[in-house]
C-alpha cells in the first residue's frame, strides 16, 4: 500500500507542476522603491521623466514580445512611477484644501473690479493662479498613474498570452481545462491498473 500511495503522489505531482510554473511565470516582480523625492517643487521634471518612460515602454510593447523578463522590467520602472504619481497628487490635494477655504473668504470679485481694494485684488489673483497651478498637479499625477497601470496590464495580459501559446504548442498540459478530464481518466486508469497488480501479486504470496 506504501508503493500504491507513492506512486499516486508522483502522478499528482506531475500534474500540478505546469500549474505552479505558470503561476510562478505570471507572478509580478517586486516593485522598486518609491523616489525619496517627490515634491511639488520638481512635480515638472517627474513628469518629464514619466511620460519619457511611458513613451519608451508603449513602443516597446509594440515592438517586442513580453517575456517574463520584460515584464519584470517594466514593472520595476512602472510600479514607482504610480507610487510616486499618487503621492504628488495627495500633497496637491493638501495644499488645495486651506486655497478654496481662503478663496470662499474672499467671495465673488465684485463686478467692477477697479472697485476693490488692490489688496483684495492681488490676493484674489495669487490664490486663483495656485489653484491653478495645484489642479494641474493633480489631473497630470492621475493621468500618468492611469497610463502607467494601463501599461502594466497590458505587458501583463501580453506575457500571460504568449506562455499559454507556448504551452499549446508543446501539446496537452495539465493546467489547460480542455485536458482536465482526459488526464482525471487517464489517472484513473492508472490507479486501477496499480491496484489491479498490488492485489495479484499479494494474492499470489
Amino acid at each position: 500500500m506504501i508503493c500504491i500511495r507513492r506512486i499516486v503522489m508522483i502522478l499528482m505531482f506531475a500534474l500540478c507542476g505546469g500549474a505552479a510554473l505558470a503561476q510562478e511565470t505570471a507572478t509580478p516582480a517586486t516593485p522598486e522603491k518609491a523616489a525619496a523625492t517627490v515634491t511639488l517643487d520638481n512635480a515638472d521634471s517627474l513628469f518629464t521623466k514619466w511620460e519619457q518612460d511611458a513613451q519608451a515602454i508603449d513602443e516597446r510593447l509594440q515592438s517586442q514580445d513580453v517575456t517574463a523578463e520584460l515584464l519584470s522590467e517594466i514593472r520595476a520602472i512602472l510600479d514607482p512611477h504610480r507610487v510616486n504619481a499618487r503621492a504628488l497628487a495627495e500633497q496637491a490635494r493638501t495644499q488645495l484644501a486651506p486655497l478654496v477655504a481662503q478663496s470662499e473668504a474672499l467671495g465673488p470679485p465684485p463686478e467692477d473690479t477697479a472697485s476693490e481694494d488692490k489688496a483684495l485684488s492681488d490676493e484674489r489673483a495669487d490664490i486663483n493662479k495656485r489653484l491653478a497651478a495645484l489642479r494641474a498637479v493633480v489631473s497630470k499625477s492621475d493621468l500618468a498613474f492611469t497610463r502607467a497601470d494601463r501599461l502594466i496590464a497590458t505587458a501583463t495580459d501580453a506575457q500571460r498570452q504568449r506562455f499559454t501559446d507556448q504551452l499549446l504548442q508543446r501539446g496537452p498540459v495539465p493546467i489547460d481545462p480542455r485536458h482536465w478530464i482526459r488526464t482525471g481518466i487517464g489517472l484513473a486508469a492508472v490507479g486501477q491498473k496499480v491496484v489491479s497488480e498490488a492485489t495479484t501479486a499479494e494474492a499470489r504470496s
